[in-house]
């Protein structure tokens, strides 16, 4: 079953939506652990310290957004698939397991 333009679509949001979040999120953590340990291993407040945190920051983001895409190549929630046609489980009646052979089910 090929994806429809609307399928493609909702795929490159999440994967946008997955990266967007991973950059400002990794970015902010990124800094902060990075100016952290800056403060640590340098003076509180030196060159050398905001250099850590800008190198965490750098990081922080690059690992982090690369996770969110990786992330959002996973499939939706369930119930919000696209290529899922409609709720297979309310449906009423009983599965083909429980249904039996004589429904032309396979064991």
């Amino acid at each position: 079953m090929d994806p429809t333009p609307r399928d493609r679509q909702r795929f490159a949001e999440r994967g946008r939506h997955g990266i967007l979040t991973g950059l400002l999120m990794g970015g902010l953590l990124g800094a902060v652990i990075g100016g952290v340990i800056g403060a640590i291993g340098f003076h509180a407040g030196s060159t050398a310290m905001w250099a850590a945190a800008l190198g965490g920051c750098i990081f922080g983001a690059g690992v982090v957004a690369f996770a969110g895409g990786l992330s959002r190549l996973d499939s939706p929630p369930p119930g919000r698939e696209p290529a899922e046609p409609g709720d297979p489980l309310r449906r009423p009646g009983l599965t083909r397991d429980e249904q039996g052979p004589e429904s032309g089910a396979s064991p």
